[in-house]
């Protein structure tokens, strides 16, 4: 994701007024053109340095050799308790910490949510989420923190997940 798209997104992000959960949302549209939301808890955006992930972000280059490109396979399947999940190890090493994949009861919208623990650094990492179906669904995790993703899927079982 270019520098340019992360400001703007975090941008619209901070000036999304708060859900009655006081979460933020963004619209985002997955690899095959269908419609989702990321988001974070409101009072999370206080706390993050766009300035920092601007710099940060045009030193890509000179990052720590990282994980190959190639996905890792999971199977995050939709849990109806909203239990929190430890990943495999390949994928704590990609920074994700912790998942929780759910229904979203009572929703109009979006049908199921999945929530990820980040540990990034202070200028974060994108990752990208991939169901049964084969929808890809990029997320940029801005800071140390949950992030939120929010999408309708046929099989939304997450197959694979890596850092871009």
């Amino acid at each position: 994701m270019a520098t340019a798209q992360r400001i703007s997104d975090f941008q619209a992000l901070s000036a999304s007024k708060p859900d009655s959960n006081s979460d933020v949302w963004q619209e985002a549209q997955s690899q095959d053109g269908n419609k989702y939301q990321v988001g974070l808890q409101h009072s999370d955006l206080a706390g993050i340095d766009i300035n920092s992930i601007t710099a940060a972000s045009k030193d890509k280059a000179s990052d720590d050799v990282r994980v190959a490109d190639s996905y890792i396979r999971v199977n995050w399947t939709v849990d109806e308790r909203r239990i929190e999940r430890t990943p495999s190890q390949a994928v704590t090493d990609i920074g994700i910490k912790k998942y929780c994949l759910y229904p979203i009861p009572d929703s109009n919208v979006y049908s199921y949510r999945l929530e990820v623990y980040t540990e990034t650094g202070f200028w974060g990492e994108e990752y990208h989420f991939c169901d049964e179906t084969k929808d890809v669904y990029p997320l940029y995790a801005y800071a140390n923190r949950f992030h939120k993703l929010q999408y309708n899927s046929s099989n939304p079982t997450i197959i694979a997940v890596r850092k871009v």
